[in-house]
């Protein structure tokens, strides 16, 4: 799986001590022959899944600041788009 964000924009308030970012983000994901037991079939042979865009859209955040740290406080997310996400963070095998 590869996860990126690109054209991050951070606006820090004057007072310093709120801020707010925009980004994109994507997500990419594909299965090789050995990448997860739930994906071998019963005679042993391995189900790939091609590498693919799975998820893209915008992130836009909240952020203040406390004490000494800066915690996010809200996210909204827009997914502008959705592929087939079948085999993204499947539960591990037993």
């Amino acid at each position: 799986m590869q996860f990126g964000a690109t054209n991050v924009i951070v606006d820090v308030a004057d007072a310093l001590d709120t801020a707010t970012c925009h980004s994109y983000f994507f997500l990419f994901q594909g299965l090789g022959p050995h990448d997860h037991p739930a994906d071998q079939r019963p005679d042993h042979a391995s189900v790939e899944f091609p590498l693919q865009l799975i998820s893209c859209g915008r992130y836009f955040d909240t952020y203040r600041y406390h004490g000494e740290a800066w915690q996010m406080v809200a996210r909204e997310i827009y997914a502008d788009f959705a592929g087939d996400a079948s085999r993204h963070m499947r539960a591990p095998v037993p």
